[in-house]
């Protein structure tokens, strides 16, 4: 979900997806996500930044694709929020190869199933990884609703982090 060019999120580790999916109603899509991320001389990572090929598969449309996002670095503010360009490729083994021709290389690749919600005004999807790492993660215009959406699903502010996934898994040595 994409408002204005920028991304404002928060995600928090969940020990049973079920109880949210109750309250999170019908369900938009079902997808294996499989992200690579690449940089250059660690240039972009040394700068919060970071370039992504993610490729898509939704078990319930059964549509597929891919996407190159570049991500900018993080502000201050307490959820994520950054700076995001993302365009559609046709083919990204072909992308894969202009990075790797203009030096950038794949640092990590992180692989999951996302379900994808709207509630509130807000995009809410659960990841679900394969180490059984559970996450679920408020994506909105704003931070005012994205509280709104975590407290009305029961998750304390407390809890909420806007760590990325590589990040989390870099910490838990996955």
């Amino acid at each position: 979900m994409e408002y204005n060019m920028f991304e404002i999120e928060l995600k928090a580790q969940i020990e049973d997806p079920e109880p949210f999916r109750e309250k999170l109603g019908e369900m938009t899509a079902e997808l294996i996500l499989i992200d690579t991320s690449y940089d250059k001389e660690d240039v972009l990572e040394s700068n919060d930044s970071f370039i992504r090929i993610r490729r898509y598969e939704d078990k319930k449309s059964g549509e597929s694709g891919a996407v190159i996002t570049y991500k900018g670095p993080r502000d201050d503010s307490f959820a994520k929020k950054r700076v995001e360009f993302e365009v559609d490729i046709n083919d990204p083994d072909k992308m894969e190869k202009i990075l790797r021709t203009v030096g950038f290389l794949p640092i990590r690749t992180i692989k999951r199933r996302r379900d994808v919600y709207h509630f509130m005004g807000a995009e809410v999807v659960i990841d679900i990884f394969p180490n059984s790492m559970k996450f679920i993660e408020i994506e909105a215009k704003d931070e005012e609703t994205i509280f709104k959406v975590s407290e009305s699903l029961g998750i304390p502010k407390k809890d909420l982090t806007k760590k990325t996934y590589f990040e989390i898994m870099d910490e838990n040595r996955v």
